[in-house]
């Protein structure tokens, strides 16, 4: 509110002539509009691309620990 003078004198300084007089500040509540994702998101797809590129490894913990790693990242991304 205290920036109401400044406010008025820059937009009639942009117009060139005094266009606005004074400035009403209203509160409201904001209603925030939630939108549902509709696509769905095929988290098993990329589970099951990501343990085919693992599937080449030949060591058996190693090929685990890379699975559950994987596993991991997509389940935080949720």
């Amino acid at each position: 509110q205290h920036e109401t003078a400044t406010i008025i004198a820059r937009v009639n300084v942009f117009f060139g002539y005094p266009a606005i007089d004074r400035v009403k500040i209203m509160q409201r509540q904001i209603k925030a509009e939630v939108k549902a994702d509709k696509s769905p998101k095929p988290q098993k797809m990329h589970f099951d691309a990501a343990l085919a590129k693992v599937a080449d490894v030949e060591n058996n913990a190693l090929r685990e620990a890379l699975a559950a790693l994987g596993a991991n990242i997509l389940a935080s991304k949720r």
